[in-house]
């Protein structure tokens, strides 16, 4: 059986800011009726649940932060 994939912070963060950018939509009619956690699913690959549980715990604590702010990786060059 295949182990699940744990969703890292970074993924996590991208989840929101996805989730933040089809409220925008949605607040501005642009959302075609479609549930805003819907298309953060369609758009990212995850699941409903994933993103309903991220969505969860920002809510839960909105100052919550998954990445340290100001780590990049360097791309090899």
């Amino acid at each position: 059986m295949a182990k699940r994939h744990e969703v890292t912070p970074l993924e996590k963060e991208i989840i929101l800011k996805v989730y933040h950018y089809f409220t925008r939509e949605k607040k501005e009619g642009r959302s075609n009726g479609v549930e805003t956690r819907m298309r953060v699913m369609e758009a990212t690959g995850f699941s409903k649940n994933t993103v309903a549980s991220v969505w969860k715990a920002y809510n839960e604590n909105n100052e919550v932060v998954f990445v340290a702010v100001g780590i990049c990786a360097a791309a090899p060059g």
